[in-house]
């Protein structure tokens, strides 16, 4: 979950610096950790069901509404573990007005954008004189640290970075820099998952455009992966194919395609399509692979493929590389999906944070899992991709298009990266009470130890109230009641949660009011880019 912070609020009130990583003339990168909260108020431990009106409205929580202090809090729970991220510091001072416009860009195209193989951004501050992004770390380096490649390793790398510009071509999004500096490990592990990062030159393109026919023009980006049409002032998103034709050149030679000891010459020889295969090492290199770099480096923008096209090359088919999965983690990911479809709004909500916050070793298994069921390698999963690793189950086609939807909590007609996460992640067992007191940190952002209808609207938006009233009449919460962290926790103790819910049946069965009470209908929650709204498919 994305979250910008209040101009003047001091980044190092929230987080520690641990190292600094990098270092440039005008921003710096350090790694962290987020720091507890020296202003934690105490939590309430007790929790029971009541009854809150004469009229038996609904079953509270005690722990719903705000209790007398005691002595637990979720500050110890934030101590128990730590995630390091990133954090680019840039100084305003010494930058011009264009590259700050730059930076705020990139951060409204990154919050949006959710892949994994797109590095994110989980919170930005702004002072004077400083620019701060938290990012995610990636401690393993650039596709310099590791080139060149065997051709089966580069393979698997383009895949992983053909999906993510497949999936931000499809969200409107052209990057206009991909190059090996962009493109990260997440860490030194030798099958370490890649990241695309920097999208300060990014553009995003209105819908009613389609990607390959919205014209830009301004000329950025890095010379030596610069397509012929950007440095004539005129094109398309299929520049980013021609730079990913660069890349793969050289992943698999250790050279650049087009090089010259000038800028003139580098670019003479990429205007003339000036480039060859006649080096010693592209003997060892498959005719399949030449043939995919020649159809990305067509000086006709028309003839290359679109991103979703060279997904489907020849030289990339039965190379993708999904990690390892058993047969027992997917039945159990099966399993949980149909759970997490009967979840109400809130814990939907409480587990896409979990999700977006969560560490590179806490879900790849999950992300290998995804990677199974995004069979086309677009980045999203498909209601055919969906029912086909549910095939084996006992349910109707209508009973797999409600669980699609319950899964689907954007509308969008696909499950996107954290949704499949949030929706999978309790398959892997009790989620760590570190994480879900991170995620109830996260909503309680007025520091009262709390979550109040506020504090949603403050995530959320406004335009949501309602939906976030009914979400709080679904946990049995008053206008104006609160959420405390005990309760929050008892959202993620099934047994607990399934005590609850008979109780709060047995009240219902009890008043006959209730009885033609359609039993809360669930809608849906979007935390990657802030959004919430209602999936019309539910309704």
């Amino acid at each position: 979950m994305f979250i910008s912070n209040p101009k003047n609020r001091n980044v190092f009130d929230y987080y520690d610096v641990i190292e600094v990583i990098g270092e440039g003339s005008i921003s710096t990168i350090y790694a962290v950790r987020r720091k507890p909260r020296a202003d934690l108020l105490t939590l309430t431990s007790n929790f029971v069901l009541h009854i809150f009106n004469k009229k038996n409205d609904y079953a509270a929580l005690q722990g719903l509404n705000r209790p007398r202090k005691l002595k637990t809090s979720y500050r110890h729970d934030l101590e128990l573990k730590e995630h390091i991220y990133a954090l680019k510091a840039i100084q305003k001072d010494q930058v011009s007005e264009l590259f700050l416009k730059e930076m705020r860009n990139e951060i409204s195209i990154v919050k949006h954008l959710d892949h994994p193989n797109i590095v994110k951004i989980f919170e930005s501050f702004e002072h004077k004189r400083q620019i701060y992004l938290v990012m995610e770390y990636c401690s393993g380096g650039d596709l310099y640290e590791r080139a060149p490649y065997p051709e089966p390793a580069a393979a698997q790398l383009m895949i992983k970075i053909l999906s993510a510009v497949a999936y931000m071509h499809k969200n409107n999004v052209v990057h206009r820099d991909i190059k090996f500096e962009n493109i990260l490990f997440e860490d030194k592990a030798p099958d370490s998952e890649v990241k695309i990062i920097d999208f300060g030159l990014s553009k995003k393109y209105n819908m009613r455009h389609h990607q390959n026919s919205i014209i830009m023009t301004e000329t950025v980006g890095t010379v030596y992966t610069m397509a012929p049409q950007v440095l004539q002032g005129v094109y398309t998103s299929k520049a980013d194919i021609w730079a990913i034709g660069v890349i793969t050149y050289m992943m698999l030679s250790g050279q650049k395609p087009f090089w010259g000891k000038k800028r003139r010459h580098i670019v003479d020889k990429i205007m003339r399509c000036d480039y060859n295969f006649d080096d010693e090492i592209w003997k060892t290199v498959s005719p399949k692979a030449k043939q995919f770099i020649a159809a990305c480096l067509q000086m006709n923008p028309h003839h290359r493929p679109t991103a979703e096209d060279a997904l489907k090359a020849e030289w990339l088919q039965g190379r993708e590389s999904t990690g390892k999965v058993s047969t027992a983690t997917m039945e159990g990911i099966r399993r949980n999906i149909i759970d997490y479809s009967k979840n109400n709004r809130f814990k939907k909500l409480a587990l896409m944070v979990v999700a977006h916050r969560s560490s590179i070793n806490e879900v790849m298994v999950l992300r290998n899992a995804f990677r199974k069921f995004d069979k086309d390698q677009d980045g999203v999963i498909s209601f055919s991709e969906f029912k086909r690793v549910l095939a084996e189950t006992d349910y109707t086609d209508e009973d797999l298009h409600n669980i699609f939807a319950q899964l689907d909590v954007n509308g969008t007609g696909v499950i996107d990266y954290t949704e499949f996460l949030a929706a999978s992640l309790e398959c892997q067992g009790r989620i760590e009470k570190e994480r879900l007191a991170e995620a109830f940190d996260r909503f309680d952002a007025d520091h009262t130890g709390f979550i109040s209808a506020h504090n949603l609207e403050t995530v959320l938006g406004h335009r949501n109230k309602h939906l976030i009233h009914e979400m709080f009449q679904e946990l049995g919460v008053d206008e104006g009641g609160e959420i405390s962290y005990e309760a929050f926790l008892s959202l993620f103790d099934q047994k607990q949660s399934t005590e609850i819910e008979q109780k709060k049946s047995e009240i219902r069965c009890c008043d006959e009011r209730r009885e033609s009470d359609d039993a809360l209908v669930e809608e849906t929650v979007s935390i990657p880019g802030g959004k919430f709204q209602s999936n019309p498919a539910l309704n």
